[in-house]
């Protein structure tokens, strides 16, 4: 498939060259519903600040692989990306990893060839 792309989550990195770049979980999740993401990367800090003036965890990039997981248990048709992570937040990391592991341990079989 030709017309596959590669998505890049993030608020301030340099985009890698052939990526996608997505600014928040909205944009990345809409992209993710296309069926036609066949990596993903992300970050989990997005610069994206709450009424109370802190990183609003609603926003995290971590909530992307929360509804990729999902979508993947309820929706058979929704193939399995490539999936990386480049966050330097080092407490979220390693949950997000994990996350990543279980999707890949459940779904590999849906992945693009």
């Amino acid at each position: 498939m030709s017309d596959l792309i590669k998505v890049y989550l993030d608020d301030e990195r340099i985009t890698p060259e052939d990526w996608t770049r997505t600014y928040n979980i909205h944009e990345t999740i809409d992209l993710l519903k296309t069926y036609k993401v066949s990596h993903l990367s992300i970050d989990n800090d997005l610069g994206i600040i709450g009424l109370d003036g802190l990183p609003d965890p609603k926003e995290e990039g971590f909530n992307v692989i929360n509804w990729l997981e999902e979508e993947l248990h309820t929706n058979e048709d929704m193939p399995c990306p490539e999936i990386t992570m480049h966050s330097s937040n080092t407490g979220r990391k390693s949950t997000t990893l994990l996350a990543i592991r279980s999707i890949n341990k459940k779904f590999s079989h849906r992945k693009f060839t």
